[in-house]
């Protein structure tokens, strides 16, 4: 999960932010999605990279761990990002990677 420092305190810096960000990955030839348009996929052959934005906030998803580190790469070039590492919990859904067994567990259960 990575957090990425943008514009705050004037009432147009969402829409401002948003159209930065949709222009690197429209750059980076991510596809967004028709339904959910905080959502961009790229898929170059075998590798597939998923960006999930949430305000400020991007989930990063790759099926190869070199895809993974170009792309933080390539936003630490272009933006203030912080990267927080792996992703453990986000709006209330916790995730497990089990690198064993490759598998991912995602559950809401009550603390």
């Amino acid at each position: 999960m990575c957090k990425l420092k943008s514009l705050y305190g004037l009432k147009q810096s969402p829409r401002a932010w948003y159209q930065c960000i949709d222009m690197f990955f429209t750059h980076e030839n991510f596809s967004r999605s028709q339904a959910d348009h905080s959502l961009y996929v790229k898929q170059t052959g075998e590798y597939l990279s998923i960006v999930i934005i949430y305000v400020d906030d991007l989930i990063i998803l790759a099926s190869n761990l070199s895809i993974l580190k170009w792309l933080k790469s390539r936003l630490e070039n272009e933006f203030e990002m912080s990267d927080l590492g792996e992703l453990h919990y986000c709006l209330g859904v916790e995730s497990e990677r089990d690198c064993a067994n490759h598998t991912i567990t995602m559950s809401q259960k009550v603390h």
